[in-house]
């Protein structure tokens, strides 16, 4: 799974960082109505409060992962790997592969059961409000158009 943040999309820490540069508190009604271009320019202006801000939110996702609640249900995590990188905006994201416990294990001929188990953990439906979020759009950072 990638773990990526949406700073711009949180009131809490654009709040934060409001008030450290202009000393005023920000309400939610500035927040909804203020542009994406204010909220950015914040956000690169403090990457490492962003980068702190999205370590500890993901440091509390993590608490609900081995929980019955959680999104793995009674399937306990076994072990992890985390790889931490920064996109090219400086915004930290965090690669991540689960090993869970009680799940099957592909042996090149279980395909089905494996797929039938991935599908109870991973949905793909556009009914879902992140969905749209999970489209790459070529904006004027976007490389692919300069790569040969």
């Amino acid at each position: 799974m990638t773990l990526s943040a949406a700073e711009n999309r949180w009131f809490d820490l654009i709040k934060h960082l409001v008030y450290i540069h202009e000393n005023r508190i920000l309400t939610e009604s500035e927040f909804e109505t203020m542009i994406t271009t204010a909220r950015n320019n914040l956000i690169s202006y403090n990457l490492v409060t962003c980068a702190l801000y999205f370590e500890h939110k993901v440091k509390e996702l993590w608490k609900t992962f081995n929980c019955t609640e959680g999104p793995f249900g009674k399937l306990e995590i076994k072990h992890f790997y985390q790889q931490t990188e920064f996109q090219q905006r400086g915004s930290l994201h965090f690669h991540v592969l689960l090993w869970l416990e009680g799940c099957p294990r592909f042996d090149g001929n279980n395909a089905p059961e494996v797929e039938a188990f991935i599908d109870t953990l991973i949905t793909c439906s556009g009914e879902h409000s992140f969905s749209g979020l999970q489209r790459h759009k070529h904006t004027f950072t976007c490389l692919k158009k300069t790569r040969r």
